[in-house]
This record gives structure tokens, C-alpha cells and sequence, in this order.
């Protein structure tokens, strides 16, 4: 079951088509890679499928819904929800802090309601435990009380995917979470990922140049060439694809 899908998207810069007629399905609780060359229009794509971009022509759905166009905080509110390449914590707070204060729709966040403890402390309470268990599920319950602005880079990605993950998120749109960072903590971020879709149904899009570490979670490849898919399957079916091979997989280590 395909729970977002693009019916030939178009966008264009001035002459120049990024996208040129994207048909896609996202399939409900799995992990799609979306790969490509530099330039081929990954970024582009997302864009337009998280409200940052209005297509000039094609239709986004979500859940059989037209959202073509809508902007991101509506987005937000139906489930959708992405990361950037370069994450954007509040760099004077806490990690802890920072996942808090993401969640969505909280109680102590209206005048009145604030008055009252009683009203919004049980929540309070759930975010704290939610907060805590994502720390714990990906290893960085010790960096909790760290400032954001004492992350490395990498942790700092992290913490722009956990931010994104205290939200009731039904599709995560991340692009490149692992760039340039330490194998071993991309690794991990990749596998809990891929246990958070198979447990608990979160759908995941990600746009990823790693393609040793991405091809090991993936249960979708779409591969983005001159604005156009190129071929959609499985890890093993794209990767082999001998277009591919030939216009962006050459200039990649990736491991069959």
C-alpha cells in the first residue's frame, strides 16, 4: 500500500526542468532510498513533497489526498515531517531540551490551560519518557544534558532526527542524515530506523549518497537521473541496473 505518491511532477528554474515528470510510490512502513548523481533533482523532489517547493505541474497525494503544495506546518499536522542537510537545532538548549519542545500540540503551551498543572502534566510527563526512549534507542542517553552547540556534526544530525521522531510522524523525509559522518554511528541510525518502520509502521523517505551503509536497511530503491526515475525495486534489482551503472553507480564503493 502506497502511502504517498507523485504523478508527473514538473519543476522548473526558469528553462531549466529539475524535475520532468516524476511518478513515484512511497510504500506504507517501509524504507525508500532515493539515490542519485548530484544535480539529478533528490533534493529538488523532496522539496516539493514537503511544501517547500509548489510544483509547476503534477499532482502529490498522501493517503489518496491531494497535498500538492501545502505548506509545511500544514503538512505537519496530517503526519508528514523531513530533516535537512543541515540540522538546525536551538544550539543554547540541551539535547533534552531541544526533543521537549519539538513535540507538537502541547497542553502547557496555552494561556489558560498553563494555570492548571493538573491539565498538562500528564503529558509533560509522556513527552519526558518518549524523550528519554529515543535517547536510549539510538545510544545517547549520556548526551542529554549536553548544550547543542557541543555536538559534533554528526551527533548534531542525530539530534535533528530525534527532534523530527518526538513528533506523531507517519512519513519521515530525511535528506542525507548520515553525510559525513562516522560509519559506526550512521550505521546505528540506519538500523533503528528500519526497526522503528517495522515496529512501529513509521514510513521512511531518505535521499543518501552512502550507498554501502543505506542498501543494507532499504526496502525500496528509487534512483533520480536528469530529473527523471531512472528505475524503482528493490536494493538488488536498481543496483544492477546497467544505466545506472553506467551514469552514477561507477563513481560509487557499493557493496552487491
Amino acid at each position: 500500500m502506497e502511502i504517498l505518491e507523485t504523478i508527473d511532477i514538473v519543476k522548473k528554474f526558469g528553462e531549466f526542468r529539475a524535475l520532468n515528470g516524476v511518478t513515484l510510490g512511497v510504500e506504507k512502513g517501509k524504507v525508500t532510498v532515493l539515490i542519485g548523481p548530484n544535480g539529478s533533482g533528490k533534493t529538488t523532489l523532496i522539496n516539493c513533497l514537503t511544501g517547500v517547493y509548489r510544483p509547476d505541474e503534477g499532482t502529490v497525494r498522501y493517503k489518496g489526498d491531494d497535498i500538492t503544495g501545502k505548506a509545511p506546518h500544514k503538512l505537519r499536522k496530517i503526519g508528514i515531517a523531513r530533516t535537512f542537510q543541515i540540522p538546525a537545532p536551538f544550539k543554547k538548549l540541551t539535547v533534552f531540551e531541544n526533543l521537549m519542545v519539538s513535540a507538537g500540540n502541547q497542553l502547557g503551551e496555552d494561556i489558560l490551560k498553563a494555570l492548571a498543572r493538573r491539565i498538562w502534566l500528564p503529558q509533560e510527563e509522556e513527552l519526558t519518557e518518549k524523550s528519554l526512549a529515543l535517547l536510549k534507542s539510538f545510544d545517547v542517553e549520556g548526551k542529554r544534558n549536553n548544550l547543542a552547540y557541543e555536538l559534533s556534526g554528526g551527533q548534531l544530525k542525530l539530534l535533528e532526527l530525534l527532534r523530527l521522531l518526538m513528533e506523531d510522524v507517519e512519513l519521515c523525509v530525511l535528506d542525507e542524515p548520515v553525510g559525513s559522518i562516522h560509519p559506526v554511528l550512521a550505521n546505528k541510525i540506519f538500523s533503528t530506523v528500519k526497526a522503528m518502520s517495522e515496529k512501529e509502521g513509521i514510513t521512511f523517505l531518505i535521499v543518501e549518497h552512502r550507498l554501502d551503509i543505506a542498501m543494507r536497511y532499504a526496502d525500496n530503491v528509487c534512483a533520480l537521473v536528469e530529473g527523471k526515475i531512472l528505475c524503482h525495486g528493490s536494493p538488488k534489482s536498481v543496483l544492477e541496473n546497467e544505466e545506472l551503472q553506467r551514469t552514477y553507480l561507477s563513481l560509487k564503493n557499493v557493496r552487491k
